[in-house]
């Protein structure tokens, strides 16, 4: 039994019968289930089956068994934030043309971020490589990889093209590979990215109800092709639905060259 104390006259303590519990133990005792188990039914998890989880309220009613509401929260949050056992070592490998592009690049962070994030979340090591480094043939990959006993790869930062070096394809064939951010073709690897089909339409639709007449799509061509038009899909099915065609635009792509000189984009 749980033997709550209360201040006395002395101001010491000292044990109040009236307000003794019976513990978690004891209804597992009485219901002839573990301790584990009438947490999980007075939780109403569907890891116990409903008659279960009824015999065990039950029981716990008649017994006059009551969850404390702090622990309850406080476990409920050590249970949420428990941190993983290590599982294995990732490569999270840096496929853009500067080496620093994981701290320095305009968006390539917000991605090294989320996989480090996830990675923490759920046990795993990511050692950072730079797909460019100098002097690092197949087999130095192979053999690195291999020493830290890195069970897959993870290719952020592609921007200029969707291709990997031809020579790296074994590295490719002997790790299981995935690519955020962009799909590759050459090779043609499991990929993780947003849908900028759906991100360009609603865009388009939300200007349109904001009151916009003509939506206009402004993107560098570079990165247009390297998601394989996705984003003017996305923009012209947009103006293909709200618009006549007397008010659609054709989107700008020379958005490097309009940097340098202002007159590529007003004689767009």
């Amino acid at each position: 039994m749980t033997v709550i104390f209360q201040a006395g006259p002395g101001g010491g303590t000292e044990p109040n019968q009236a307000m003794t519990q019976p513990t978690m133990a004891e209804v597992a005792k009485a219901t002839g289930v573990s301790k584990n188990t009438v947490s999980l039914a007075l939780r109403g998890s569907p890891r116990v089956s409903e008659e279960t989880r009824r015999r065990i309220a039950k029981t716990a009613q008649a017994m006059g068994y009551r969850l404390n509401p702090t622990v309850a929260h406080l476990m409920a949050q050590l249970r949420q934030n428990r941190s993983p056992g290590f599982h294995a070592t990732l490569a999270m490998i840096n496929a853009h043309e500067a080496a620093d592009a994981f701290t320095a690049h305009p968006t390539i962070p917000r991605y090294v971020h989320g996989c480090r994030e996830r990675a923490r979340q759920l046990g795993y090591q990511l050692d950072e490589f730079w797909l460019h480094e100098p002097e690092m043939p197949l087999g130095r990959w192979q053999s690195i990889f291999r020493a830290r006993n890195i069970r897959g790869i993870v290719i952020l930062g592609l921007m200029q093209h969707n291709r990997l070096p031809a020579r790296l394809s074994p590295l490719w064939d002997e790790f299981p590979s995935v690519v955020t951010g962009a799909r590759t073709r050459d090779p043609a690897l499991s990929f993780a990215c947003s849908d900028q089909h759906a991100l360009a339409l609603e865009a388009f639709e939300k200007a349109i109800e904001l009151g916009y007449r003509r939506p206009a799509l402004l993107l560098d061509g570079v990165i247009d092709a390297l998601i394989e038009g996705r984003f003017t899909a996305g923009f012209l099915t947009g103006q293909s639905r709200l618009l006549p065609a007397a008010q659609r635009t054709q989107p700008f792509y020379e958005v490097a060259a309009a940097r340098n000189d202002r007159a590529v984009f007003a004689e767009w």
